[in-house]
């Protein structure tokens, strides 16, 4: 994919997931490919209306949120292997600021 889609996604941003080893390795994977693209298109949908309603900080990218993924999946892995619910403070604290009010 060459440039933005009509989405404004663009490679480096959440598509860095469907090109991981991981992904190729998938017995589907090109339903992977196309199901996180999707997923992709949906999130920056979600993040352009955010914008506009003046809800979201104004320099909040999909790369942040391929960022907040990675790091929230492996906090909640390590506080779920620790037996406890610490991630949840850590995503409110995080979701916190992303408000643009916060930024």
């Amino acid at each position: 994919m060459r440039g933005p889609s009509r989405h404004g996604v663009t490679r480096s941003g959440a598509y860095a997931v469907t090109r991981s080893r991981r992904a190729r390795d998938l017995p589907n994977a090109a339903g992977v490919v196309r199901s996180c693209r999707q997923g992709a298109g949906f999130a920056a949908e979600l993040i352009e209306r955010a914008h506009a309603d003046g809800r979201l900080r104004a320099d909040f990218t999909m790369a942040d949120l391929a960022t907040l993924t990675r790091t929230m999946a492996r906090v909640i892995r390590d506080s779920l292997d620790a037996g406890s619910d610490e991630w949840r403070r850590f995503l409110a604290i995080y979701v916190d600021g992303l408000r643009a009010e916060n930024a």
